[in-house]
């Protein structure tokens, strides 16, 4: 059974996506560096009413002109690229629709405003907000197939200087708006939409937390209507910051009231040792009654490693474990399976690390020597890990023609060309870095109408259609190996960084 995994390619579009924008954009100077994230500055805004702009630009206009480019980054989200020309008027591209659009607005081009962006399947929205002091926030709406791009400014109930601004939406119509400020206290200010952005009200938080001296926001972002996430980081880089694993925050009431992880009836011992900088929140998520939080610890010397903790009622976390088939005796793979530690490929002997298009897994007997191997594919590869005398080797084998495997390590494949079609089954055998396909048996089908012909091959044996029958029922049929879906976790330590 062949499963069609679509990737979300939402991180990768930095200086590609630049490079690959086709309204007559420039690339920046070489001194203008496109950054991540969001940055101060200074914009105008609209104010008033929603207004429509029609995405129609003259594309000659803009051509020659040197824009002030700046990243949007949205954390697990598709990524959005902007610039602002001196017109005034926005550009930004959605990587993962491959459609650009262009509005009018009153941002100014001499400045960087504080932006966020947010996309979801076919919707999305970007928010932008003048470092200057200001009580307004401008929300662009858009969608894939829309042409005119209505802005709806925010009023803030207070005038503030903006400085980080975080948004996500559980649905096209429910958001939440996270407005960060440079007062002393540093407490944000929390909105919340439920009709697609047209209109926000403000959260009276009785319990916000704040940031201290020298944090600064990390995440803040909800998971469903009531429960939500904000975490705090330390800015500095000096090796004197202490351990602020107490310094995410949760919230079961939409934002009323928060609680620190640290007051929850779990230990987080990660990130608590010598050289520990902080620990910090990266995610927050909800599925079918199950909520996913993800930590991240990071020591002095550059390491970071991250944990991902479950709890079905915000009381009680587990740390998660992705790979419970390998608990027992798979301890050699789990590095690889999380992406810490290469394999070595059979062909050549080289280290290669696992790639997201890696989509599933499974664990079975291959070749039935009573020692489990690990079956890692994607759309077009099908890769065996096999772990003998302390080295894990990786043998490739062309998914495609894989229909699939069975729990006796059976691998049925199929084969079509312009003649005709070749089907069977094989069992692999293994010896250190090389492996051997045994043939059980082969189906020769020419379709070509001149010659019309079917052959049949018991072990490289020309047999009859009848001898082949009788083979097949004595062989049987094995359920299919169990494929388990690879995590969307990221479970990177730099080498320079040892706990």
């Amino acid at each position: 059974m062949k499963k069609t995994i679509s990737l979300l390619l939402a991180a990768l579009l930095l200086f590609s996506a630049l490079s690959s924008c086709r309204n007559g954009i420039p690339l920046p100077d070489a001194d203008t560096t496109p950054v991540a994230g969001s940055t101060g500055g200074a914009a105008g805004s609209t104010g008033g009413a929603a207004q429509d702009h029609e995405n129609t630009p003259d594309r000659n206009e803009y051509s020659g002109t040197q824009l002030s480019f700046r990243m949007v980054y949205p954390r697990a989200l598709a990524g959005v690229t902007y610039a602002i020309d001196p017109s005034g008027q926005l550009h930004f591209r959605v990587g993962a629709w491959d459609r650009e659009f262009f509005v009018q607005t009153d941002l100014e081009y001499s400045t960087d405003p504080v932006v966020s962006a947010v996309t979801l399947e076919n919707t999305g929205w970007l928010l932008a907000a003048t470092a200057e002091t200001t009580d307004e926030i401008l929300v662009i709406a858009f969608g894939r197939d829309m042409q005119n791009l209505p802005i709806y400014p925010v009023k803030l109930e207070e005038a503030m200087r903006v400085t980080d601004i975080f948004c996500n939406f559980v649905s096209d119509s429910l958001g939440f708006l996270f407005v960060f400020s440079d007062k002393p206290e540093q407490r944000f200010v929390l909105l919340k939409t439920i009709d697609g952005g047209r209109s926000w009200k403000q959260t009276e938080a009785s319990e916000a937390p704040t940031a201290a001296p020298g944090e600064s926001p990390t995440l803040a972002r909800f998971a469903s209507e009531r429960v939500g996430m904000v975490s705090y980081g330390y800015s500095e880089a000096d090796g004197s910051a202490p351990d602020l694993s107490s310094r995410t925050y949760l919230t079961a009431n939409g934002g009323v009231t928060w609680q620190p992880i640290s007051a929850l009836s779990y230990a987080f011992e990660v990130g608590t040792g010598e050289g520990c900088y902080y620990t910090e929140g990266t995610d927050l998520t909800y599925d079918n009654g199950t909520y996913l939080l993800r930590l991240i610890a990071r020591n002095g010397r550059g390491g970071y490693i991250e944990v991902p903790y479950l709890s079905s009622d915000l009381q009680h976390w587990e740390v998660y474990d992705p790979f419970p088939e390998l608990a027992e005796w798979g301890k050699a793979y789990l590095p690889i399976l999380k992406q810490r530690m290469p394999y070595y490929h059979a062909l050549g002997q080289f280290p290669q690390y696992l790639t997201p298009e890696f989509t599933h897994y499974a664990v079975t007997d291959l070749d039935q020597d009573g020692k489990n191997e690990v079956l890692v594919q994607s759309p077009d590869t099908l890769l065996v890990l096999r772990e003998e005398d302390g080295m894990v080797y990786g043998f490739p084998l062309d998914f495609k023609s894989t229909d699939r495997i069975d729990e006796n390590g059976i691998c049925y494949r199929t084969t079509t060309s312009h003649v005709g079609q070749e089907s069977g089954a094989y069992r692999f055998r293994f010896s250190g870095n090389a492996c051997q396909c045994t043939e059980i048996y082969r189906i020769v089908r020419n379709e070509l109408p001149e010659r019309q012909y079917t052959e049949y091959y018991i072990y490289g044996e020309y047999v009859s259609e009848e001898e082949m029958l009788v083979f097949l029922e004595q062989l049987g049929e094995a359920p299919e190996v169990v494929w388990h879906t690879m995590p969307k976790l990221h479970y990177i330590q730099f080498e320079t960084g040892k706990w």
